[in-house]
């Protein structure tokens, strides 16, 4: 399990101490063939309590395979990282990235990015087809809980950029 910096101490109090937990920095990669998985920027923090912010390291990742390269967005807001990582890694075929929490806009923006952020996102990636995530589930945030997938669905519609945004529980394959 590949995680960022003071991470891993979480993850192993989680499991029952057998997991192969690999904490990395930004831009280090990881060979487990028959993938390899790299850790990569994203714009948010970390905070578990009350006096460990910025103690853990925040990322996302770039899984690629012998097939199939998939870039997994994290928690993160809108930045200049999404044109990073197609210079470093390519284009992704599939690009998983947040779309919710991100009203009011004046407080959200630094952390989360907008169903209208993530297409951006999306197109500056080149991702041949990109899934939402991080929406309706908690209610963190002034917008519906509804009202991310159907801005993402229509802006892409709009837009002519390939999404899928799979139902609870559906296998998406790749």
């Amino acid at each position: 399990m590949v995680c960022g910096i003071g991470v891993g101490e979480l993850i192993a109090q989680w499991g029952d101490g057998t997991a192969d937990i690999v904490e990395a920095g930004w831009y280090q990669r990881y060979d487990a063939d028959p993938i390899s998985i790299t850790f990569l920027p994203a714009k948010h923090w970390s905070k578990r309590g009350a006096n460990d912010g910025g103690a853990r390291l925040w990322g996302s990742f770039w899984i690629s395979g012998s097939r199939r390269s998939l870039y997994y967005s994290g928690d993160t807001g809108y930045g200049r990282h999404f044109r990073e990582v197609r210079s470093l890694c390519g284009r992704p075929d599939v690009a998983v990235i947040g779309i919710g929490a991100y009203k009011p806009r004046w407080f959200m923006q630094r952390n989360h990015i907008s169903p209208y952020e993530a297409l951006d996102a999306s197109a500056e990636l080149g991702a041949g087809l990109t899934l939402p995530m991080h929406y309706g589930t908690f209610d963190l945030s002034d917008e519906p809980l509804s009202d991310p997938p159907r801005v993402f669905a229509k802006e892409a519609g709009e837009r002519d950029i390939p999404i899928a945004i799979p139902e609870l529980g559906e296998i998406v394959k790749l």
